[in-house]
């Protein structure tokens, strides 16, 4: 993988701007800061290229925020409405955009047009890693990427609230559970990493493979997902719990369960996550949830963003986002 200023300067411990004119011989720096960044260089066996000799001159004071999904999710619209607080507030603007083409084309692209200073991603993608090897600012929320040696992500406990959600119903006596998502395009890294979270779950509770039933489709399939669920769940060995991953995806699974003929939470109990305090309150009884604080997310993302762009060492305390627990009447 490539050597980049980022990793230079999280080597010496100093800012890109300070590493940048060391590389570029502008003086006006410490000669212990300039012997950190000659050992840092010489220790990775770095080699400047054009762009980083021209970070400092070059920016535009505007962010891309890639949306990988609909903005009509909670979620999006609470990150979105979160990184552009954060950006107002620093003199930035945020430029959405999707991911197209293959990962080096939407690089290449990115990087040649010069319209944004960075990148900030709504989740993990295979679009990340060439802009990441090509040295340019990129945050993205989830879980650290192994090869993220920057550490240029937001977390929000993904795999921890999706396993307390599990291990709820199960406390609440739920024998058969269904894991249920939906997403807008399915995402392979994703879909290993719930199955994973699944496993151990499986795996530490002592329980058979069958007492969790995983269920993750594209939102296009999500008819086809309902009947099978509604299949399940007229079944004489139907299941007796539901984690809903979508808040919004909770309202018809409701409606399914009642079409059916099952009470929550007598017959079924239900458990899901949401992005806004509200969400699934006015259902009936009112929806359990575990909540991610997606607007708080969105905010460290592009405080964490700007600071890479501006030369600096991403803060590590904007990485997690702890989630809370709303009790209500579902489980």
């Amino acid at each position: 993988m490539k050597v980049t200023i980022y990793d230079v300067a999280r080597e010496a411990g100093l800012s890109i701007a300070t590493v940048s004119r060391v590389i570029n011989g502008k003086g006006g720096v410490t000669p212990k800061s300039e012997r950190k960044i000659r050992d840092a260089i010489a220790k990775l066996g770095y080699l400047p290229d054009a762009s980083a000799q021209g970070l400092a001159s070059s920016l535009v004071n505007t962010i891309g925020l890639v949306l990988q999904g609909s903005v009509s999710s909670s979620y999006y619209i609470q990150f979105l409405d979160g990184a552009e607080h954060a950006a107002r507030e620093r003199g930035f603007d945020v430029l959405l955009t999707s991911p197209y083409g293959t990962p080096e084309a939407f690089s290449k692209s990115i990087r040649t047009r010069h319209k944004v200073d960075g990148v900030l991603f709504t989740g993990v993608t295979e679009y990340i890693q060439p802009l990441y090897d090509a040295g340019f600012p990129v945050c993205y929320a989830g879980p650290r990427i192994s090869w993220d040696l920057r550490r240029g992500h937001v977390y929000g406990g993904f795999g921890g609230y999706r396993k307390e959600a599990l291990s709820l119903l199960l406390s609440r006596g739920c024998q058969k559970i269904v894991y249920f998502e939906t997403m807008i395009n399915l995402v392979k890294t994703t879909e290993v990493r719930n199955r994973e979270v699944i496993e151990d779950f499986v795996i530490s509770n002592g329980l058979s493979p069958e007492q969790v039933i995983y269920i993750q489709v594209e939102t296009a399939q999500c008819e086809q997902a309902y009947r099978k669920l509604r299949e399940m769940f007229s079944a004489p060995d139907r299941p007796d719990g539901i984690f809903v991953v979508d808040g919004q995806v909770a309202s018809p699974v409701y409606t399914l369960l009642s079409q059916c003929g099952l009470r929550i939470p007598e017959d079924v109990k239900v458990v899901s996550s949401i992005q806004s305090p509200s969400e699934g309150s006015l259902l009936q009884p009112g929806l359990t949830a575990y909540l991610v604080n997606s607007y708080k997310m969105g905010y460290n993302a592009a405080v964490k963003l700007i600071q890479m762009v501006q030369g600096g060492v991403p803060d590590e305390n904007l990485t997690y986002v702890p989630y809370d627990f709303i009790e209500r009447g579902s489980v």
